[in-house]
């Protein structure tokens, strides 16, 4: 009972974290969040061959889901430049949805902002149905004639840092349930053990 509630605790825990991390996202916050994880990977390696008990079975599935998963998402990387399409689109929706600081009520669905760390500014058009159909860059010069001054420019989070941890946060939740669900199989395989003999 008692893991289960520490592994419920952790997982609030792992998401309200990455929620404000995601608010804050810029390359430096990527940077050390995937080192952390990284980190992390090692640390859940030195512990799969240091601790026999049912920890071990934890960080096993840690280990090899966490990993798996960043194997997957390098390789594309490594051969085409991109994580892929679906990891992408999800990262976009979820940065639409949730951190992009539009106003309804502006420039005809065309809105602009800026990145975190960044001075240059950003547009993006909507259409009536709400779907992305224009983006680009914009000049200071261009925002009298909308209305708008520099100053009244919202700061968005940097979206390719956003993307980025959302992937890590993936590879986390994911190391964390497959440590779960090995946890479960061992503590199965024990008590069942313990019953046979």
């Amino acid at each position: 009972m008692i893991r289960k509630l520490l592994a419920i605790f952790a997982l609030v825990l792992v998401v309200g974290g990455l929620y404000l991390l995601l608010g804050i996202a810029s390359d430096d916050v990527a940077g050390i969040v995937a080192f952390s994880q990284l980190l992390l990977v090692l640390l859940a390696f030195a512990f799969i061959l240091g601790n026999p008990n049912w920890r071990r079975s934890f960080w096993l599935g840690f280990f090899v889901v966490n990993f798996g998963f960043h194997l997957l998402t390098a390789v594309p990387i490594y051969f085409t430049g991109s994580t892929g399409g679906y990891l992408n689109d999800l990262a976009d929706d979820f940065y639409e949805a949730f951190f992009m600081p539009v106003d309804p009520g502006r420039s005809e669905g065309v809105f602009y902002y800026k990145v975190r760390d960044s001075d240059r500014i950003r547009f993006v058009g909507f259409n009536e149905e709400g779907k992305k159909v224009r983006f680009g860059f914009a000049r200071p010069g261009e925002l009298p004639g909308v209305g708008l001054t520099e100053d009244q420019i919202p700061v968005a989070p940097d979206d390719n840092a956003f993307a980025a941890l959302v992937r890590e946060f993936i590879a986390l939740l994911g190391g964390m349930i497959g440590g779960i669900v090995t946890c479960g199989c061992w503590g199965r395989r024990s008590q069942s053990g313990e019953k046979a003999s």
